[in-house]
């Protein structure tokens, strides 16, 4: 896709397509899009909202209560790519944001 009015992410090979139109709602993004995250105390993948997994060091598995510890090398590629996400995300709103404020 190309153009401004939308961006494509990929996340192992997952694609998440943002419209600028849809986040002039007041919707946070990275509060609602979500992104697995493996569990290796129990072996099951559980998704978690991108803003949780961007600003968390640590998170508990659902199933079997362990500690995800996101600042594990195991992890780096899936932290690095939900904060690269995050930043675009925040990009594109205040870029959105500016847009409006000059329309109105």
């Amino acid at each position: 896709m190309t153009g401004s009015r939308h961006q494509a992410l990929n996340f192992s090979g997952e694609a998440f397509v943002l419209e600028k139109e849809r986040m002039a709602c007041d919707v946070d993004t990275g509060a609602v899009f979500k992104h697995p995250v493996h569990c290796f105390g129990c072996g099951q993948a559980f998704y978690f909202t991108l803003r949780k997994i961007a600003a968390a060091k640590k998170l508990t598995c659902p199933l079997c209560g362990s500690d995800i510890n996101l600042t594990d090398e195991a992890y780096g590629f899936v932290v690095a790519s939900v904060k690269e996400t995050i930043a675009l995300i925040d990009q594109s709103s205040r870029d959105l944001q500016r847009t409006t404020a000059y329309t109105h």
